[in-house]
């Protein structure tokens, strides 16, 4: 081949290859962090009350407010979470993020408001549940549980009560946990549910179901690891803040009578990108098990 034809061939070879580059950048930082994905499952629960089954569950997780997560687009994943109409709605924690140097003050009087605006607009008729996340708990869970209850979400902190449809004659368990920053103890939380009683369980960081000790007839909503937001086969798993690396990135996974789903969330962290893992509204329908 000669020369000028080799150069020729290897410069339009070395074009392409930056377009191709600049295309993925482009689709990583604009567009991936801002194109929610609608996942459905149909996922059960041994004993489920018959008024329960195919209650649709709508979570929304890792919202993180903040410069690089704009409240805009989060209204536009309010949106079809309620498009969607589910019986109720749970999300999963961190609702704001501190970005570097801001103090948590800062933190409530910038983005506080339109968070409140956009929970505001959540309703469903078994309610709206939540618990926290470790970035709840660094700006500041005082004023955050008073803004969720002005919002009328409802916190479960290593605690649980009964849902029951209006007009309805049947009950099925909701609990939620503490934060891994708090210490949760499923154990404790729960020690006064009756054995093998069916509950839906909030916790926001999904290492805890590695070696679980609470009621194993449950069905679990976590959050926490965004999927990976940049998900790179054999490096994302060293970079995830999990002690399991990406074992329970995202998806569901099972044990038992004990079934985890694993948000990849809304928002993201550090930086506005996301590869190979979109942003999340998980939409659940439940069913009746075997036990």
């Amino acid at each position: 081949m000669q020369r000028r034809k080799f150069l020729a061939i290897m410069g339009s070879l070395m074009a392409a290859g930056i377009f191709a580059l600049g295309g993925s950048w482009w689709r990583a930082t604009r567009w991936s962090p801002f194109t929610v994905q609608v996942e459905r499952y149909q996922l059960g629960l041994s004993g489920l009350p018959s008024e329960f089954v195919n209650t649709r569950i709508a979570q929304i997780s890792d919202l993180h407010l903040s410069d690089i997560v704009p409240a805009e687009y989060l209204q536009t994943c309010i949106d079809k979470v309620m498009a969607e109409r589910p019986e109720a709605i749970f999300l999963t924690g961190d609702f704001l993020t501190a970005a570097p140097g801001h103090q948590r003050g800062q933190v409530f009087e910038t983005y506080g408001a339109s968070l409140q605006k956009l929970l505001r607009q959540l309703a469903a008729p078994l309610g709206v549940w939540a618990c926290w996340g470790n970035h709840d708990i660094s700006v500041g869970p005082g004023r955050m549980a008073q803004l969720l209850e002005d919002s009328g979400v409802r916190v479960l902190r290593d605690a649980w009560t009964r849902l029951r449809f209006p007009g309805g004659t049947q009950e099925l368990a909701i609990g939620g946990l503490r934060d891994g920053l708090e210490f949760p103890n499923p154990k404790r939380a729960f020690e006064d549910l009756p054995e093998g009683e069916p509950i839906l369980l909030l916790m926001h960081q999904p290492d805890l179901f590695e070696e679980w000790e609470g009621p194993e007839n449950a069905l679990i909503f976590a959050g926490h690891l965004h999927g990976g937001q940049v998900n790179l086969p054999g490096i994302t798993s060293h970079f995830v803040p999990s002690e399991y690396g990406d074992k329970y990135l995202s998806g569901v996974f099972r044990k038992g009578s004990r079934t985890m789903l694993v948000n990849r969330g809304l928002g993201v962290i550090r930086h506005r990108i996301r590869f190979r893992s979109p942003p999340e509204i998980s939409l659940v329908s439940l069913s009746l098990s075997e036990g």
